[in-house]
């Protein structure tokens, strides 16, 4: 459940998302990012989980039946969808792609006390890779040697403003960078950005099970979506849960499947033991998930 999608307001989590609401997915035929409308939210209470790892900075937890964006075959020239439970050590998973918008910012209204995030995900490409060059100058470093910023392989990337970060990170994830970040302090957030990384090979994708968790998952016309879970941007899948053999699976080991949550709040809550119903910490965590 804290996975986040990407709206065009900013990163949001479950909770806060609505159907018709447009989101950031991955268009499998055109190899690019677009916005397009959630057709439905799933939700699933307890449901089983495996972990995929590896060292270059893929680190997700999903269910067996969660979609990918795979490419696979000779060459790798074919790309499609395919659960986690079929994926082999012969794929690249796709990770991240470029949103060819038009820009809709007016740069001259630009206030600091705007959210950057906002005005980041309205921009065009080239006006992002400028921003991005200027972020990297400013709060970054560069990980090569070369004194060209469009040779430049590997960034790294730190700030304590939060707007300020995730508009950097998403700056470079829209173009098709590789993005991972992390708290490395507790009032610093850092990232690693690396250019030209847009596949996992999965020669060494460890998947392993993990425990079982709720979860959720968009439904979109692309089948994608971008999500952000663990530090780490990815394209990823649609949900299984839609499937009636997915559902009718996770429900016999004790889950519950419905097409949209109906009290994801009271269901937290209710797990909370008699002692914390009546302290002030039940009263907090009412208030902050209305």
């Amino acid at each position: 459940l804290d996975s986040l999608a990407i709206t065009k307001t900013g990163p949001e989590s479950y909770e806060n998302l609505k159907v018709g609401q447009e989101i950031l997915t991955f268009n499998v035929t055109k190899d690019v990012l677009e916005w397009q409308p959630i057709k439905n939210l799933h939700f699933f209470e307890n449901a089983p989980l495996v972990q995929l790892g590896k060292a270059t900075g893929f680190q997700v937890k999903c269910t067996p039946n969660h979609k990918w964006v795979v490419k696979n075959g000779d060459g790798y020239h074919t790309t499609k969808l395919l659960e986690t439970k079929d994926i082999n050590k012969h794929m690249q998973i796709v990770t991240c792609a470029a949103l060819e918008n038009e820009s809709s910012v007016t740069l001259n209204e630009w206030s600091k006390k705007d959210s950057w995030v906002e005005k980041i995900l309205a921009m065009s490409k080239k006006e992002r890779e400028i921003f991005l060059a200027s972020a990297i100058v400013y709060d970054g470093h560069d990980k090569g040697v070369s004194t060209k910023i469009l040779n430049r392989h590997s960034f790294g990337f730190s700030q304590k403003n939060e707007d300020h970060f995730y508009a950097t990170i998403l700056a470079a994830f829209l173009n098709g960078y590789h993005v991972t970040f992390a708290n490395k302090a507790p009032d610093m957030l850092t990232a690693s950005i690396i250019r030209n990384k847009k596949t996992h090979n999965t020669q060494n994708l460890i998947i392993k099970d993990a425990d079982s968790e709720d979860v959720w998952c968009p439904e979109t016309d692309n089948n994608t979506w971008v999500m952000i879970q663990n530090g780490f941007i990815t394209i990823t899948g649609n949900s299984a849960y839609a499937n009636a053999w997915a559902a009718k699976c996770y429900k016999s080991k004790g889950g519950k499947w419905k097409k949209v949550a109906e009290d994801i709040t009271h269901n937290a809550l209710k797990t909370l033991n008699e002692s914390v119903y009546n302290s002030d910490l039940y009263g907090l965590i009412k208030n902050r998930t209305k």
